[in-house]
């Protein structure tokens, strides 16, 4: 995650576009995992 996020810079005009494409993979990571837990509950 940590070179895809850094590559973001270099496709971006400025810092705001830049922020705003790099929380991307985060989020979706985030709704998978929130997702998964709510079908499944937590495993141990």
């Amino acid at each position: 995650m940590k070179w895809v996020t850094r590559g973001y810079g270099y496709i971006s005009a400025n810092d705001h576009e830049t922020l705003e494409k790099e929380f991307l993979p985060y989020d979706a990571l985030y709704a998978y995992f929130r997702q998964t837990l709510e079908h499944n509950g937590p495993t141990t």
